[in-house]
């Protein structure tokens, strides 16, 4: 029976410190990258998402508390106030902490990352390479070499230094070396991380923005896609941890669902609307109900004519045979 006036459905609605919107958006991030999520509740009765990396310690059997550090405080809480949607869990370690996609992709992101900002970086300086200096001093080595060694890697480490040059006092020579991004292949090896990235999101590009070289039918089936191999599946998972884990702290008997409306939902609702219903497996109400309207005409409305050569609409309010 639904309850639309039940303190956990009004909880779920207004959570009290963000919108609904922001909470459980917060929620699918961390689910979807962390494989777990954390809600924090206040005295008051609001709450709020918690960011995993603030979580320190987990309940164990030993310990059945959470240990919390976030924003300059630190505290040991019960899971009466924190309350924990592991949604994905570690086969590894079935009673540790979740594991999501982020911990799989962590690589190839930080790999995609360092390559837009090594060419954002070599273009900004005007395309300047890098250089080799090499300091003469005879056939001995300059006993301060390491020391310019390890200045060389602490002020030129990381893809926000490409092509800087170094600067030294001394008799020094120089050879430039050229970065050449096409040899490099930097463009097609960027192009396949995001679309491995989008693969294991199981998101299709047309979705991300890349309309290029689709159709409109693409376009569409990537909504059904998106909605069926990445959107649901997450929502679902949410559904089953807020079940378990938060409903009976306000009523035991409580069963949370949702409504959403899916790309095929949709699709289903256009074609019963605008085509003919010949098989008399169903009802008009039923047919009504499925294209998202009442079941009955309100009072005072009045159906078209029916077009010609189908059935009058006595026929199909009969009841199957």
């Amino acid at each position: 029976v639904p309850l639309p006036r039940h303190e956990l459905a009004e909880l779920l609605a207004k959570p009290g410190v963000l919108s609904a919107r922001s909470t459980f958006r917060t929620l699918a991030i961390h689910s979807l990258l962390l494989g777990e999520a954390f809600l924090f509740r206040l005295p008051s009765g609001a709450m709020f998402p918690l960011p995993p990396s603030s979580v320190q310690k987990i309940p164990t059997q030993g310990d059945p508390h959470f240990h919390v550090s976030y924003q300059g405080t630190s505290g040991i809480y019960g899971p009466d106030t924190i309350i924990y949607l592991r949604t994905g869990v570690n086969p590894a370690d079935p009673l540790g902490r979740g594991v999501g996609i982020g911990h799989g992709l962590s690589d190839n992101v930080s790999a995609t990352e360092a390559m837009d900002q090594t060419i954002r970086s070599t273009y900004q300086r005007g395309g300047v390479p890098a250089g080799l200096l090499g300091i003469e001093t005879g056939d001995q080595a300059p006993p301060d070499l390491d020391d310019v060694q390890s200045k060389l890697d602490a002020a030129h480490a990381g893809p926000a230094n490409a092509g800087k040059l170094l600067l030294t006092n001394g008799k020094v020579s120089t050879a430039a070396i050229a970065a050449n991004f096409r040899d490099l292949d930097a463009a097609n090896l960027a192009g396949q991380m995001r679309q491995n990235l989008r693969q294991t999101l199981r998101i299709p590009r047309e979705v991300m923005g890349d309309s290029s070289q689709s159709t409109r039918a693409a376009t569409e089936a990537a909504r059904v896609h998106a909605f069926a191999f990445a959107v649901a599946p997450l929502l679902e998972a949410l559904r089953a941890e807020l079940q378990d884990q938060l409903a009976p702290l306000y009523d035991a008997s409580a069963l949370l669902e949702y409504e959403v409306e899916s790309p095929s939902q949709s699709d289903l609702a256009v074609t019963l609307s605008t085509n003919a219903v010949t098989c008399n497996a169903f009802t008009v109400q039923e047919i009504r109900r499925l294209a998202g309207m009442p079941a009955q005409i309100p009072a005072g409305e009045q159906r078209l004519d029916p077009a010609p050569g189908t059935k009058p609409i006595a026929t199909l309010l009969e009841e199957p045979v």
